[in-house]
């Protein structure tokens, strides 16, 4: 009968510290999940779930810098990349992104953020 006990994999990435970033600037950390799979054994890792979470190094919600716009997008894949993909590209298993502006001049929160995450299909059995 195969094992079915649910635990939490997670992973930092720092996309720049506290200097902007240009556009289109590609950042990447790989999850080695080789202690999770035993093709001999069929043993194999099913994902039920997908969480994101987008913060500053604390862990709180980002500045942004005077009265501008912020974004940010991932990629969860199988793969290695070296720049964006498309959804359609086998290799992505959830994909999304933020955009955030501040209406405002100087430092702070942003006044309007939007998102969309892909986490689909939700019923991963």
């Amino acid at each position: 009968m195969a094992r079915s006990d649910s635990f939490f994999i997670r992973a930092d990435l720092n996309a720049g510290g506290s200097s902007a970033t240009g556009h289109g600037d590609y950042f990447q950390t790989d999850i080695d999940l080789g202690a999770y799979v035993d093709a001999l054994g069929k043993s194999v890792l099913r994902i039920h779930n997908i969480a994101v979470s987008l913060t500053d190094t604390l862990g709180t919600s980002p500045e942004i810098t005077g009265e501008e716009e912020a974004a940010a997008q991932f990629w969860v894949t199988t793969q290695s990349q070296t720049a964006a993909i498309l959804p359609s590209n086998r290799a992505v298993i959830s994909s999304g992104n933020v955009l955030a502006s501040r209406a405002v001049s100087g430092n702070g929160l942003s006044s309007r953020q939007y998102e969309a995450f892909d986490n689909l299909p939700q019923l991963w059995t």
